[in-house]
């Protein structure tokens, strides 16, 4: 394997709440991306289980406590030009408290509680992928 490839895991919460709708962050003006919207999520850290680290990563961006349910979607991409693969993999997730509040990190200037048919325009590809995954799974 070539040692100047670099791999990065990538792991998400698509969280759905009593309503059927789940929650989407919009990045700070000052992130790679600003103003686009996405499932919270982040880099798995080295020796980390996927499910603890899409815990973590939630828990820092949006103080919500969740538990995974099961994987929904992954996908992988390579960058030639950086020698560069992104693993990505986003967990159904649950509120362990229904009642919690939504307190965004710093990474991201807004939030929203929104169905299939409320979809910000400015999406990510890999939350618009989940989301088609969902359907066919039949979870939206």
């Amino acid at each position: 394997m070539n040692k100047n490839i670099s791999v990065r895991v990538v792991v998400y919460g698509f969280i759905l709440n009593q309503n059927e709708k789940f929650l989407l962050v919009e990045r700070a003006s000052y992130d790679s991306f600003p103003g686009m919207w996405e499932m919270p999520g982040g880099n798995l850290e080295l020796k980390e289980q996927a499910t603890i680290g899409a815990v973590r990563e939630v828990r820092e961006e949006t103080e919500l406590n969740v538990y995974c349910i099961k994987p929904v979607s992954v996908h992988s991409s390579f960058k030639d030009t950086h020698m560069k693969q992104v693993v990505r993999i986003a967990f159904l997730c649950e509120m362990e408290d229904n009642q919690q509040q939504v307190r965004l990190s710093p990474d991201h200037s807004n939030f929203r509680w929104v169905d299939v048919s409320e979809l910000p325009e400015k999406i990510s590809t890999f939350t618009s992928y989940t989301i088609q995954m969902l359907k066919e799974q039949k979870i939206l």
